[in-house]
């Protein structure tokens, strides 16, 4: 059972990455709507980007480099000019 259960596991960490993996991508090339519940349980609707274009001048380098945490994407929040995060495992709807 251990092994059929560290297996199931691995297939899910491999599923978040590639998952992450997709959705840095996409937020590279443009603003994307992230719907994602918050670590207080509520529902947030974000839309933002990795995008440098789109990013205000200067904050590019302003971004926070916190303990890496590959379950955390940081992402510039269009609509409130900062940079904010979300978990992976947190998204409800990515578009």
């Amino acid at each position: 059972y251990l092994m059929e259960a560290k297996a199931v596991i691995s297939e899910i960490e491999m599923e978040i990455a590639v998952d992450r993996s997709e959705m840095i991508q996409e937020l590279h090339d443009r603003n994307c709507k992230v719907i994602f519940r918050k670590v207080d349980g509520t529902e947030r609707t974000m839309i933002c980007t990795l995008n440098e274009g789109a990013i205000d001048n200067g904050d590019v380098a302003k971004r926070e480099v916190k303990s890496r945490n590959d379950n955390v994407i940081a992402v510039w929040d269009v609509e409130n000019k900062g940079w904010r995060s979300f978990r992976v495992d947190s998204v409800i709807s990515f578009s």
